[in-house]
């Protein structure tokens, strides 16, 4: 396992963060402290794959440096890296737990458990709006049951939509333009022995959202293609449905809240409030349907 490292200016972080946010991805950005410098870290499976990933990073972030540290690493050190990053995690009755502790976690009998793979440093639930999304799933099956249907926009590692048919959804749709991502969760189902009323596509929002509708629909997505796709997604909800959306910064809120007003009004002909929800830097915006 080879691991390139390298020293980023501070700037960088928030649009890096952005950039990772929820994607399968092997960079994580370090910063023990404010005053300490910040690092960013890959794991990779040899050198060139790393140079790479790391050259097709610098495509979008020209700032970075050009020439990262690059050390071969024992993969129990790598594990135990992506060990300190995952812990548990629960909100009502929706358990995340990391695949190591599998044999050893204790829940209570009526838990949803989720294990995760320990090999993602992105994707794995530690993320804010995952969290926040999963905090709306597990109140929409607290409030109307789970005899509806979700769908997953976006996703990612497929931690939602797992999420959904372990607290019992039986019509749970995801997607995501990206084939790894795709792969990563059909992956994610079989170790959860979970494929049974789930559906995964490759596709971009458009597609995916083709003569689709559901009861909740989870898009934990950029803010900017949030935007561009609203009516899309709007148009996916059903009468007394739920639309939850994040992958958006706090400052950010209120542009998409007011975005998806105007589709909503345009789409469903309802004028709604939506609840905007944060978790430090990060929100969510829900739309809750008559």
């Amino acid at each position: 396992m080879i691991k390139l490292s390298a020293s980023i200016l501070p700037d960088l972080v928030q649009p890096l963060e952005d950039f990772f946010c929820e994607a399968l991805s092997p960079w994580s950005i370090v910063h023990p402290r404010p005053e300490d410098e910040v690092t960013l870290h890959g794991y990779f499976e040899d050198e060139e794959i790393g140079r790479d990933a790391w050259a097709e990073l610098r495509q979008e972030f020209s700032d970075l440096p050009e020439d990262p540290t690059c050390e071969t690493v024992r993969d129990e050190d790598w594990m135990e890296s992506y060990k300190h990053h995952l812990r548990p995690w629960s909100y009502g009755r929706l358990q995340w737990v990391p695949e190591w502790e599998r044999e050893t976690f204790e829940s209570p009998d009526d838990s949803a458990v989720v294990y995760l793979d320990s090999g993602l440093a992105f994707g794995t639930g530690s993320h804010e709006t995952t969290r926040l999304c999963a905090q709306a799933l597990v109140e929409f099956e607290k409030e109307k049951g789970s005899g509806g249907s979700v769908i997953d926009a976006g996703c990612g590692s497929g931690i939602l939509a797992l999420s959904a048919v372990k607290l019992g959804f039986a019509d749970v749709h995801a997607f995501d333009n990206d084939p790894e991502a795709v792969r990563v969760t059909r992956e994610n189902a079989e170790a959860n022995s979970e494929e049974k009323g789930l559906s995964i596509v490759e596709a971009g929002i458009e597609e995916g959202m083709t003569d689709r509708t559901c009861d909740l629909l989870l898009a934990n997505i950029q803010s900017n293609i949030l935007n561009i796709y609203a009516e899309e997604l709007v148009n996916g909800v059903r009468e007394s449905g739920w639309l939850a959306l994040s992958g958006i910064l706090a400052h950010e809120a209120e542009k998409v809240a007011e975005v998806f007003q105007a589709a909503a009004n345009k789409i469903w002909g309802e004028k709604l409030n939506p609840t905007i929800r944060r978790d430090g830097e990060w929100s969510l915006v829900l739309f809750q349907r008559a």
